[in-house]
């Protein structure tokens, strides 16, 4: 865990609410926001395309690839963009070696950073990483000749150097230039939306018991006071589990691990129709709701680590299972987001 964040609790989440329905951004919106599932591919180039490179991103993780080629011929070969621990992180092998260039300080509150990569420096919005420095003193190097340079992520995870994380990006990406000119995309797999839904980060944290872990409580709730429909996010025996119900027969998502381990972890709750999707870090779940009902209406305020005394007697549901609704004793959510909102 990262040492800025203070170490109250025994579970941390980081929560993101995707209503698709309703985000209203332009099919031409050049920003782009990545869940930590999907890249996209810009190419095909020939010679040195990460030569230069200019671009913005918007985050409030703390890992990810943000943009990285790796030479057709040789994979030692590569340049990389990420987000180490916060940092932003410039790798390469270019033929004599790794080496890397980091940022001192944390690049991941949600603010907008402007990165510049030229052939004489490496600069952040407010830091100038290096000016001039040569590649490797004394020796020339050589180019990193891709077909292809990824953003965001890559399509071959196996492929990835040891010197890069394995993590893919979860924020905006906007304005993506390199020195060949203008970008062409190939087409790249879901996991990323237009338009840009990352705000600067902020804090909740709920006061510690006596129990060395959470086992149960809730992290989101919304429901109605005279239907049946709600949708909850909590977890149950340390595990993250997603219930909801448009009114007719209950949805029920768990993971298979249990995240109650004194760690942040990255959550995204996907609606798209019937469809109902739970990421947890790299772990996924997918299930239906009931196709006559597919909106979840509700009237209710919304609940965030737990619900007030009796609330059960005011409403009409009983599809909750009770654990969900315990009070999220010993954790914290950051960074909770509904896009489209």
């Amino acid at each position: 865990m990262s040492p800025r964040y203070l170490k109250i609790t025994h579970v941390f989440f980081i929560l993101c609410m995707l209503y698709r329905h309703r985000i209203a951004a332009k099919e031409n919106d050049p920003r782009r926001t990545f869940f930590g599932t999907g890249f996209l591919k810009s190419g095909p180039y020939g010679v040195d395309p990460m030569g230069e490179i200019d671009f913005k991103f918007r985050t409030t993780s703390s890992n990810g690839i943000l943009v990285i080629a790796i030479d057709d011929d040789d994979p030692s070969r590569f340049q990389a963009m990420q987000l180490s621990d916060g940092h932003v992180v410039y790798s390469y092998n270019m033929g004599h070696g790794h080496r890397r260039l980091s940022s001192s300080k944390l690049y991941d509150t949600g603010d907008e950073v402007t990165i510049q990569k030229k052939a004489t420096d490496l600069r952040g919005v407010v830091e100038l990483l290096a000016d001039r420095k040569p590649f490797y003193p004394g020796k020339r190097p050589k180019f990193v000749n891709a077909e292809f340079v990824y953003w965001g992520g890559i399509e071959n995870k196996t492929t990835i150097p040891v010197n890069v994380t394995k993590r893919f990006f979860k924020g905006c990406l906007s304005r993506l230039r390199l020195s060949t000119g203008d970008i062409k995309f190939e087409s790249s797999p879901a996991g990323y939306i237009q338009g840009c839904y990352v705000k600067p980060a902020h804090n909740v944290t709920f006061l510690e018991d006596d129990s060395p872990s959470t086992k149960h409580g809730l992290i989101f709730l919304e429901a109605h006071s005279e239907e049946k429909d709600f949708i909850a996010l909590g977890i149950i025996n340390g595990k993250v589990t997603v219930k909801a119900n448009a009114g007719n027969v209950p949805l029920t998502l768990q993971t298979v691990k249990k995240y109650n381990d004194d760690k942040w972890h990255f959550v995204s709750v996907n609606k798209d129709g019937t469809r109902v999707d739970l990421y947890v870090d790299s772990e996924k779940h997918t299930g239906n709701i009931d196709k006559m009902q597919q909106l979840i209406q509700t009237t209710e305020d919304m609940y965030l680590g737990g619900v007030p005394p009796l609330y059960m007697d005011k409403i009409r549901n009983r599809d909750f299972e009770s654990v969900i609704l315990n009070s999220l004793k010993g954790g914290s959510i950051k960074d909770l987001t509904f896009c489209g909102i």
